[in-house]
C-alpha cells in the first residue's frame, strides 16, 4: 500500500509540474503534448490532434502557423498547423488557404490546393468545383521571378528556357486530390480529361456541396 501511495503521490506531482509548465507557456496539457510531438518532427500528430476537435489547441496552432513562408511549405510543421486550424473551424485560416490558392506563386498555389484537400468539408469541395474549370498549365513563377531579378538583360525566351518546369493545371491537381477526399469517388480513373472533370462536377452538385 505504501508503494502504491508513493506512486500516486509521484503521479500527482508530475501532473502538477505539467500543469505549471503549461500555464507558463499559455498552453493546455494537450497542446504541450502536441508541442513535444512536433519537436520530434511528428507532423502527422498535428492532423490527428485536429480530429479530436480540441479547441484548447488553437493558441499553439496559431503560434506555430503565424509565419507565411513556413505555413506555405509542406515540409514544415506550420503547414499542418494551418490545416489543423481550418479543420477546427478557424475562419481566418480557411480564408488564408483560399488566398494562397490565388497566390502569384505556382508553388504556393499547389501546396495550398493540397492543404485544402486535407481540410476537407464543404468549403474544399466548393473551391475544387471552381478549380476544375482552370485547365491551363502553370509556369514556375518563383523561378521566373528570381531569374528575371538576377538576369535582367536576358530576354523572356531565355528566362523561359531556364525555368523549364511547368506545374500541372489547378484542374488536374484538384482531380488528383479529390479522389483522396471521398470513400466512393465517381471514378477512380485519373486522366485529367474533360469527361473526368464533368463526372466530378456532377458528383459535387448532387452531393449538395454548392448549396448554402
Amino acid at each position: 500500500m505504501k508503494v502504491i501511495s508513493k506512486l500516486w503521490g509521484l503521479f500527482l506531482l508530475v501532473m502538477v509540474v505539467a500543469s505549471v509548465n503549461a500555464q507558463e507557456q499559455g498552453l493546455s496539457w494537450t497542446a504541450i503534448h502536441l508541442k513535444e510531438q512536433v519537436e520530434q518532427s511528428n507532423h502527422k500528430a498535428i492532423l490527428v490532434a485536429a480530429e479530436t476537435g480540441d479547441l484548447t489547441l488553437l493558441p499553439y496552432l496559431e503560434q506555430l502557423s503565424s509565419k507565411f513562408e513556413s505555413r506555405s511549405n509542406l515540409n514544415h510543421a506550420a503547414y499542418y498547423a494551418h490545416v489543423a486550424l481550418a479543420k477546427l473551424g478557424d475562419e481566418e485560416a480557411t480564408k488564408q488557404i483560399l488566398e494562397e490558392i490565388a497566390s502569384e506563386s505556382s508553388r504556393v498555389q499547389s501546396n495550398a490546393i493540397r492543404k485544402l484537400s486535407l481540410v476537407g468539408g464543404k468549403v474544399a469541395f466548393r473551391k475544387f468545383y471552381q478549380l476544375l474549370d482552370d485547365t491551363k498549365p502553370r509556369e514556375d513563377t518563383d523561378c521566373l521571378k528570381m531569374y528575371a531579378e538576377l538576369n535582367a538583360r536576358h530576354s523572356e525566351d531565355q528566362r523561359m528556357a531556364y525555368c523549364h518546369v511547368v506545374y500541372f493545371s489547378k484542374s488536374v491537381e484538384a482531380l488528383y486530390f479529390l479522389r483522396s477526399m471521398v470513400k466512393e469517388p465517381p471514378t477512380r480513373r485519373f486522366s485529367g480529361s474533360k469527361k473526368e472533370i464533368d463526372l466530378w462536377k456532377e458528383w459535387i452538385e448532387k452531393k449538395g456541396y454548392l448549396v448554402d
